[in-house]
């Protein structure tokens, strides 16, 4: 028996066997009922196996040819599957993946969830939109980004939020102020002490205004700024304490600041994937968003 055995024989044999016919296998192949024939017999003789009873009015498979069908169908598919599979890892080893970011996130987590990604599709451009979470939720739904990462809200009922880490927010404390002899703040605490925070369009800010809120607490605003390392350079010099997430708090080992936990309630934001409820990504996408589940 050859192991060489011929696809066209045996994708012939198939249709013979699943229409139990020749002349219905020759009609739906546009050959003739002859060729059919010849190739199903050919079959047979590179095999050794007798693989059909032929009649006058059908066709019937052996119980040699019923094994070999099921195991052509099971081969053929297969094949079918590792083709596409082949396809799609081609696709996904180029194009092009937009997503939109809180600054904050953008700045300290993506760049070594990127580095990782570029080096596994470097033919991938990767377009990254840094905006707030409102900016944020405005690309998702225009469909201008294929999807968002940043901090939840329960205000956006049309999307769905994926918590890949909670994010405390936390006071940089310059090492000379008398705060810095302690290791837990309320925002009590700094009722009176000069800040240094961002400004309101901040989802950070909003967070932190409606704490002080609660705790009945009027926060001195001395400096509002854009950019969080803006804040954090402004602390280092003393202008006042400044109040940020922990991942980007976490950056400022540099500066001559001890970096102390907020205990008021309300102050741990969800960091997550935002997507439309419903909306399917690339496959491209969905490889970057596995680097950012894993590494995150």
């Amino acid at each position: 028996m050859s192991a060489n055995v011929n696809l066209k024989l045996l994708q012939t044999f198939m249709l013979v066997a699943e229409l139990k016919s020749f002349r219905k296998a020759a009609e739906s192949s546009n050959r003739t009922p002859s060729a059919v024939s010849m190739q199903v017999k050919q079959l047979e003789d590179q095999t050794g196996l007798t693989l059909l009873r032929r009649t006058t009015r059908s066709v019937e498979l052996t119980l040699e040819g019923a094994y070999l069908l099921e195991k052509t169908r099971q081969a053929l598919t297969d094949l079918d599957h590792g083709l596409l599979e082949l396809r799609d890892a081609a696709v996904l080893r180029q194009g092009l993946i937009s997503l939109a970011s809180s600054p904050t996130v953008a700045c300290t987590l993506l760049p070594n969830v990127l580095a990782r990604f570029g080096k596994a599709y470097p033919r991938v451009t990767v377009r990254l939109r840094e905006v707030g979470l409102e900016d944020i939720l405005k690309l998702i739904q225009a469909g201008e980004v294929d999807f968002g990462i940043g901090p939840a809200t329960s205000n956006a009922t049309d999307f769905e939020f994926t918590t890949l880490l909670h994010d405390p927010l936390c006071a940089l404390v310059p090492r000379t102020h008398p705060l810095a002899k302690l290791n837990r703040l309320s925002l009590a605490d700094l009722a009176g002490v000069p800040c240094v925070m961002l400004s309101s369009f901040a989802a950070v800010r909003k967070s932190v205004d409606a704490a002080a809120r609660t705790a009945g607490v009027r926060l001195n605003v001395q400096y509002e700024v854009q950019q969080m390392q803006t804040l954090i350079a402004m602390a280092a010099e003393g202008l006042g304490i400044g109040i940020a997430p922990k991942i980007a708090a976490e950056t400022a080992a540099q500066f001559p600041l001890k970096i102390i936990n907020l205990t008021d309630d309300g102050l741990i934001r969800d960091i997550s994937i935002i997507n439309v409820r419903g909306r399917a990504l690339s496959p491209v996408a969905q490889q970057l968003l596995s680097y950012v589940r894993e590494a995150i």
